[in-house]
């Protein structure tokens, strides 16, 4: 899919792939990456929120899978219309929304669940964040 901005807003030209049709959808898929995360001894990560054309701020930070993750709204359960995509090799994705909030998630993980990206999506703002996550530092006996 290609999408342009329509006169009199200005800027480039966005590529999207999507799959179709969207796989089923599959809750159980949240609840494993909050337990994958939560097996995380160590999650730097890069973040990047705007809330409007030439608006931004940028924040790196380190802390636990379990601190982490326990600032997610998600990670409570509850997340609606999660669904699967498919992503790089040993990557996938999925998407999901928080009824009640507002907020939609991208998440992009490696093969055990372990979130590497993610776009949070609430009305005015945008969040991106990429973690980075070392095979040295995963807790042993995290979800793999």
């Amino acid at each position: 899919m290609t999408a342009e901005p329509a006169p009199p807003w200005k800027g480039g030209t966005a590529q999207l792939q999507m799959p179709w049709p969207p796989e089923p959808e599959d809750p159980a898929l949240v609840d494993a990456v909050v337990r994958a995360m939560r097996g995380v001894l160590t999650v730097a990560f890069s973040e990047h929120v705007s809330s409007g054309p030439g608006t931004g701020a940028a924040y790196q930070a380190s802390m636990t899978g379990e601190q982490f993750v326990g600032q997610e709204l998600y990670a409570a359960g509850g997340a609606s219309g999660v669904r699967p995509w498919p992503g790089a090799t040993g990557s996938r994705g999925l998407t999901f929304f928080v009824p009640g909030s507002y907020v939609w998630y991208s998440l992009g993980t490696d093969a055990s669940g372990r979130i590497l990206s993610e776009a949070i999506v609430s009305p005015g703002h945008l969040i991106e964040r990429s973690s980075d996550i070392r095979p040295a530092e995963w807790a042993e006996g995290a979800v793999t």
